[in-house]
């Protein structure tokens, strides 16, 4: 397998009248490790369900110390829907007391408390992030390409339902190839990408 993978990513928001947007479901539900059952281990996985909720509808640069969101934070139990565990072990210990847990918040409550903060809300309609990537595997660099690079397509794929933002992949065929190198998409000027 690849002995070392460097990837190197620009991201381009669609804008303009290319531009597409989708709604993004399931923003508020999210699956965490809880490390066990008890109370304290639930609490702790139920506000590590809530981070990352929250990373996908905020927005803003300081949105961690704004004090609303902090006080969001401390009281997530009260912003639960459902909840619901695994019922085997985590990791290759099947014994093991951590648990996958499922998370669904009220939407409607966290809203109405976050209208208030600083920091805006994302809705759930967003534009697609068009990504190219290029890999580095054993000193050649190349084009991502999803069939041959499963490894890397998957955590592209939880990364992007982590954070909530569709991604486009570009369609690298024929004409894309022959318009545009490896070396250009590293280039820190735009244009050739942009046409």
């Amino acid at each position: 397998m690849v002995d070392l993978v460097k990837c190197w990513i620009l991201l381009f928001w669609l804008i303009g009248q290319t531009a597409t947007a989708l709604e993004v479901s399931g923003l508020y539900e999210v699956e965490v490790i809880a490390q066990s059952q008890s109370s304290l281990d639930k609490d702790i996985a139920t506000q590590n369900a809530l981070k990352i909720v929250l990373g996908r509808i905020m927005a803003g640069r300081e949105i961690w110390q704004d004090n609303l969101v902090q006080g969001v934070l401390n009281h997530a139990n009260d912003f639960v829907r459902e909840q619901q565990f695994s019922l085997t072990g985590v990791g290759s210990d099947r014994s093991s007391q951590a648990r996958l847990m499922r998370v669904l918040f009220n939407e409607q409550k966290l809203q109405n408390v976050l209208k208030n903060s600083a920091a805006g809300i994302w809705n759930e309609i967003r534009p697609e992030t068009l990504l190219w990537l290029v890999v580095e595997a054993n000193g050649k660099r190349m084009f991502f390409n999803p069939e041959k690079m499963p490894e890397i397509n998957q955590t592209l794929l939880q990364m992007s339902k982590q954070q909530g933002v569709p991604l486009l992949l570009p369609l690298m065929d024929i004409e894309e190839q022959g318009m545009l190198s490896v070396a250009e998409v590293l280039s820190p000027y735009p244009h050739p990408l942009l046409d």
